[in-house]
């Protein structure tokens, strides 16, 4: 974007990119303060109702208008302040907002390379006491990400770019926000909540520590490894904050009570360390996102012309909604190295699994004649074949729904290792291929694994990344207790190294790690027995 010509305002330099706007520096004339200008990329006019929630040119309008809205009724120490409004001749809004003069959390992160565990906590707490006034008045801002997390003077972390901040409940047509950041629900049309910047904390959390923002969507235990002079607890709260699926993430006063037991909060020296002059770094990396955004938004747009010219009725935004949530609610996920994460109340570590899928490599076959129907599938096939269970569209048979409640325990009981080896072998295969259809053949349809997995492929899909050479491992396994409708199998799993792209470079390899043994909870279905939910150990057991 080239230098705007503001009326009253000397503009002087860029300051940094978001996904609606591109902020800069700049000079009131009338008295001589400096001030951040933020100017939208696109003028403001009215959303093409066929295009509304599709298009990325209203919908950021609409996003820096809401801003304006809420910052002028709101007044909060922790918030950017609003100064001023106007509209360019070229119909551009202008926001005129206080200059945060210790400059942004990426800023200072990417000149210092990462911050100490002190400085994290002390941010995050400052950002958790915002955040939590903001859901008091339900507010949520929902893409809170370090371009938007400013300093001031003294290091006190102060809260930006509004624009994309909710009423609670409303539901968000076209979700979009900061990749690494955003809350995954946010993908797939969930509506807002608090959860959401509770997520975002976390993902602050890892970036701070890390001094990148995270590659995939990994777990905790590689957030330990890498950083293993950082307290377990801090750790372990960042971890918890990340969790996929909003419901299993901590509230924000649990948040600001564990980052207060973490010890008291210091000076974040933003001095000390001067700001890197242009920031082309995070321009060019925020540059290529806004690309990515307005490809998928170029992509959307034609879907939807394509249905609005082959259907003959209105509301085609809301079958849009529909079918993205049939098919996107059913798919399964691990974000990088990210398996399931534990409920909430227990540690939120890697419960990981091994299959020797590889990339491209088909799904397990039917088992022939010679060896018969594998364990998982054996008790839905009556140990005659039966159909074929990792089509979530194959009927099972009238013998597979009246197989004696005895035979649905035996192959548990049997073989639990090779159990949950096929479950998580289809598992892998869905992950690679993010495929909606091959998840039936994994999850239970509404379980806790289902809905872990969708938030977590939902985040992959948004990425634009895909997985190679996924391979879980079931190193072994027992029994915990076998009937005819739930089965818990204890197992020891591994996540091998594997490699991911995101189509703008080479492939990376992402390192594998122990998991922790857990319990697998299975339900039995018409088709066979599926994961219902992943459990931790009981201590002592």
């Amino acid at each position: 974007m080239s230098r705007p010509t503001v009326p009253g305002y000397e503009v002087e330099a860029i300051l940094g990119e978001g996904a609606s706007s591109v902020v800069w520096r700049a000079r009131r004339l009338a008295d001589q303060v400096l001030v951040a200008l933020k100017v939208t990329r696109e003028p403001l006019r009215r959303p093409d109702p066929w295009l509304s929630g599709w298009s990325v040119g209203p919908q950021d309008a609409e996003a820096v208008v809401a801003e304006l809205q809420w910052l002028r009724t709101l007044r909060h120490p922790g918030v950017v302040t609003l100064l001023d409004a106007l509209v360019l001749d070229d119909r551009r809004l202008v926001l005129v907002l206080d200059l945060a003069e210790g400059g942004s959390l990426a800023d200072l992160v990417t000149s210092r390379g990462h911050l100490t565990q002190e400085e994290v906590t002390t941010v995050l707490l400052g950002l958790a006491a915002t955040l939590s006034d903001l859901h008091d008045l339900d507010l949520v801002h929902g893409d809170l990400a370090p371009g938007n997390v400013l300093l001031d003077a003294d290091g006190r972390p102060l809260v930006a770019d509004l624009g994309t901040v909710s009423v609670l409940g409303d539901l968000v047509d076209d979700p979009w926000g900061t990749t690494g950041f955003v809350a995954p629900e946010r993908s797939v049309g969930e509506d807002p909540s608090g959860a959401c910047d509770v997520y975002s904390l976390g993902a602050l959390g890892w970036f701070a520590l890390l001094g990148e923002a995270r590659q995939t969507a990994t777990d905790p235990l590689e957030l330990a490894a890498r950083c293993p002079e950082v307290d377990p607890a801090l750790v372990e709260l960042i971890g918890a904050c990340l969790a996929p699926s909003p419901r299993d993430r901590p509230a924000l006063t649990e948040v600001s009570r564990r980052l207060e037991e973490l010890g008291e909060p210091v000076t974040v020296d933003v001095a000390a360390t001067p700001r890197p002059p242009d920031v082309t770094r995070r321009v060019r990396e925020q540059a290529l996102e806004q690309q990515r955004a307005q490809t998928r938004a170029r992509e959307r747009a034609a879907k939807l012309e394509a249905a609005r010219r082959d259907l003959r009725r209105p509301a085609l935004v809301r079958h849009r909604t529909l079918v993205v949530a049939a098919v996107v609610g059913l798919v399964a996920g691990i974000g990088g190295g990210k398996v399931w994460l534990d409920r909430a109340g227990t540690a939120t570590e890697l419960v990981s699994a091994t299959s020797p899928a590889t990339a491209g490599s088909p799904a397990p076959p039917a088992p022939s004649a010679s060896t018969g129907p594998s364990p998982a599938r054996a008790s839905a096939a009556g140990g005659r074949g039966g159909a074929a269970v990792g089509s979530p569209t194959a009927s099972p048979s009238p013998a597979a729904a009246a197989q004696p409640a005895a035979s649905r325990a035996e192959a548990v009981t049997v073989a639990p290792r090779e159990v949950v080896q096929e479950l998580l072998d289809h598992r892998s295969q869905a992950l690679m291929a993010r495929n909606a259809a091959r998840l039936g053949a994994a999850d239970l349809p509404g379980s806790w694994a289902m809905r872990q997995d969708g938030a977590t492929i939902a985040e992959l899909a948004r990425r634009g990344q895909r997985q190679q050479g996924l391979s879980f491992q079931v190193r072994s396994a027992s029994v915990v207790r076998a009937s005819a409708t739930e089965s818990t199998i204890r197992a020891d799993v591994r996540l091998a190294d594997y490699s991911w792209t995101d189509g703008t470079g080479p492939a990376r390899v992402q390192p594998g790690h122990d998991g922790r043994t857990s319990d697998y909870v299975l339900r039995w279905t018409p088709a066979g027995w599926r994961l219902d939910t992943v459990r931790d150990v009981p201590q002592g057991r």
